[in-house]
């Protein structure tokens, strides 16, 4: 799902579960291949939501998250923001946190 600033708070609301915020830039290459690693995840956890954020097109919706460095995943858990990840990641270190958070 493709998120964007003005829609975040709903989504918030509608889903008592875990987000896991992907912060992306299509043109960047380790973007493209965290997104290949989150595509193999979202199947596997339920009750997990996964929203893609270009920050070229949601540069406040980064900058409210404090995102310097690409690609980034931000962790909500209840409306909170408990974890912050940076760069590239394995499918097993995601799936560490996303098991400790939900």
């Amino acid at each position: 799902m493709d998120l964007r600033r003005d829609q975040l708070n709903d989504a918030v609301r509608s889903h008592p579960g875990l987000i896991v915020l992907f912060f992306h830039a299509d043109w960047y290459g380790p973007c493209r291949s965290l997104a290949s690693v989150l595509e193999e995840i979202k199947l596997e956890p339920e009750g997990v939501l996964f929203a893609n954020i270009d920050i070229d097109s949601e540069i406040a919706l980064a900058m409210d998250f404090n995102i310097t460095e690409i690609p980034s995943l931000v962790f909500l858990s209840r409306g909170a923001a408990v974890l912050k990840m940076c760069g590239m990641r394995t499918k097993e270190e995601i799936l560490g946190q996303i098991e400790r958070w939900k």
